[in-house]
């Protein structure tokens, strides 16, 4: 399914975690490690996934796998509509061909900052960005679609 281009409130939202440290830090006790939603220094782009408009979880995991070089275990998932707290912008980015389902939380913060400055404010976000998710599994899924298909 094709996303429309505007995001919803309601609407899910998921951060791919790959690290299994990460995973069980959101498995055992039950919280979203803030490093899930830190980029580099200065960055203020978080990649997100729109999760009601991927074909399938196995599939969005597939894809991110074949991103990342390794296996996507799941999504840190929040809605937009908290995404969107504080001054955070969320942008729809469709990526051909498998990732239509693509957006951006942008944090607010002038990428040329100095790159300490910027971490403190990206880590203030990633904090609570973090609070507010909620862990979702990865399914075992289907191999990593080819640019063809």
């Amino acid at each position: 399914m094709t996303p429309p281009n505007q995001l919803l409130p309601a609407e899910e939202l998921g951060r791919a975690i790959f690290d299994s440290k990460d995973v069980k830090s959101a498995v055992n006790k039950g919280s979203i490690p803030p490093k899930v939603f830190l980029e580099k220094k200065g960055v203020n782009e978080l990649s997100v996934d729109r999760l009601h408009y991927v074909s399938s979880l196995a599939t969005a995991a597939a894809v991110q796998t074949g991103l990342r070089g390794r296996p996507c275990r799941g999504w840190a998932k929040l809605l937009q509509e908290a995404a969107a707290k504080n001054n955070r912008e969320v942008h729809p980015d469709p990526i051909e061909p498998h990732q239509l389902h693509h957006a951006f939380i942008r944090l607010p913060f002038d990428p040329s900052l100095e790159p300490d400055k910027a971490f403190d404010i990206q880590y203030a976000h990633a904090l609570e960005l973090a609070m507010l998710a909620q862990w979702l599994q990865a399914p075992e899924g289907p191999a990593v679609p080819s640019s063809g298909s």
